[in-house]
């Protein structure tokens, strides 16, 4: 089962899904998902000012597809939170882990109204997800169920390859 963790890598870098699941390798714990730890979660909810009910660590699966969102918020029509305990240049492939979250969300509880995505306690992104993203990633999962049974590594691009924590195992990396 493609998890939304290999979502968001995968659009950091198609390798690393590969990597993880042919070459049996799984990233250490970084300093960041450390401090992620320690993030208040109620603290983020009243900055949010979001409706109840609210719930905390929600693990859904639906269709090849698993992932457990941060924060999930309302009843019927839902707020989908993810949270990142400090801000990145470039974030975009957590707009897609965020996606991937509100897409579990929308096919298991119901309507997504909004998508937020929360980095060093402030919002960075929110997204009124449509049924073109949800297309898109089923579209994902596919293609990773098709890296992961693949024996053959898929291009990568090195230019990412000095800020991946897998570079040092990588196939292809230019530090391997």
């Amino acid at each position: 089962m493609v998890t939304v963790s290999d979502v968001k890598q995968y659009h950091f870098c198609k390798a690393i899904p590969w990597i993880n699941y042919v070459m049996g390798y799984r990233e250490p714990s970084t300093f960041s998902m450390e401090e992620g730890k320690k993030i208040s979660y109620e603290e983020v909810v009243k900055s949010l000012n979001l409706t109840t009910p609210v719930k905390y660590e929600v693990c859904l699966s639906y269709n090849g597809l698993s992932g457990c969102i941060d924060i999930l918020a309302g009843d019927r029509k839902y707020t989908v939170v993810e949270v990142k305990a400090f801000k990145r240049g470039n974030f975009s492939h957590f707009r897609y882990q965020l996606l991937a979250y509100a897409y579990l969300v929308r096919k298991r509880l119901g309507i997504v109204e909004r998508a937020i995505l929360v980095m060093e306690g402030k919002k960075v992104l929110e997204i009124e997800p449509t049924e073109e993203h949800y297309r898109y990633i089923e579209n994902v999962v596919k293609k990773i169920e098709e890296i992961v049974n693949s024996e053959k590594l898929p291009a990568v691009n090195v230019e990412k390859c000095d800020f991946c924590q897998y570079r040092r195992i990588c196939p292809v990396s230019v530090w391997s």
